[in-house]
């Protein structure tokens, strides 16, 4: 069975490469006690935003974290995924990033099925 998860990645990573029909996940590190998060302010509809979740370790009050966001690849071809680092009650901007995602297809997949014997 072929993985439907690309896997973990960082915006270092960038380009990632995954094949339509596979999941890939962006971890983007984050304070959360200070209200910023990361959002997606341009991801082509070809890339579709399937969960945004959070990851905050044990330790002291306040510490970072990590914020994950999971796209799916539903077509092929090369995109980018715009992202802010801001507090959703403020027009300021914290950071900006970008990431290119290269999303290729799925090698067909040839079934052998049973030949038709015409000399019986």
């Amino acid at each position: 069975m072929e993985r439907t998860d690309a896997g973990l990645f960082r915006v270092q990573d960038s380009p990632i490469q995954v094949k339509v029909g596979q999941t890939f996940t962006l971890a983007l590190v984050i304070r959360a006690a200070t209200g910023f998060v990361w959002s997606p302010i341009f991801a082509p509809s070809d890339l579709v935003l399937q969960r945004d979740t959070f990851e905050v370790p044990q330790g002291p009050i306040g510490g970072g974290g990590c914020q994950l966001l999971t796209f799916e690849a539903v077509r092929a071809g090369r995109f980018q995924i715009r992202l802010e680092l801001r507090r959703s009650w403020e027009d300021r901007v914290l950071q900006t990033e970008g990431v290119d995602v290269i999303a290729t297809q799925r090698p067909q997949q040839h079934r052998q099925g049973r030949g038709v014997d015409h000399d019986r």
